[in-house]
């Protein structure tokens, strides 16, 4: 789908529309995700069709967090998806090298959807670590 390039008004103009992305990635050989993993991108997305639009990393693991970017700030209005305040400029990287959460399932049960929600959330806040405390002494409430 296009998505709209305003500043969020009703009127729309058959020009302003972001029809392709560039993603560039700029070490093309796989890396494997661990801690201290170059993270970091840039989204340049303007205001004009005519201009171009990227998306730029060393790494695969940046070009996965500047797509989660640029879907969060994709606005649907009920009838066009928006991207509004352009033309835009975003460099990220991460400022902490581990960015994570601390589940402790073995004191406290949470439902495996309820795990799988947490870690869509955890991609949407760009985190990066898992500290999974499954078992201990007390408890074990793994089936193996």
């Amino acid at each position: 789908l296009p998505f709209e390039l305003n500043r969020c008004s009703r009127s729309m103009d058959a020009s302003m529309r972001l029809s392709t992305l560039e993603v560039i990635v700029e070490n093309q050989a796989p890396s494997e995700l661990q801690l201290g993993v170059d993270e970091s991108y840039e989204l340049q997305l303007s205001a004009s069709s005519a201009d171009r639009s990227s998306l730029r990393a060393s790494s695969e693991w940046g070009i996965l967090r500047g797509l989660e970017t640029f879907a969060q700030l994709v606005i649907w209005n009920g009838s066009h998806h928006l991207l509004c305040g352009l033309p835009l400029m975003i460099k990220d990287t991460p400022r902490m090298r581990w960015r994570g959460l601390l589940v402790d399932t073995a004191r406290h049960y949470l439902p495996l959807s309820s795990l799988f929600t947490l870690l869509d959330a955890m991609q949407a806040f760009k985190l990066n670590v898992l500290h999974w405390h499954l078992t201990d002494a007390q408890a074990f409430p793994f089936g193996s």
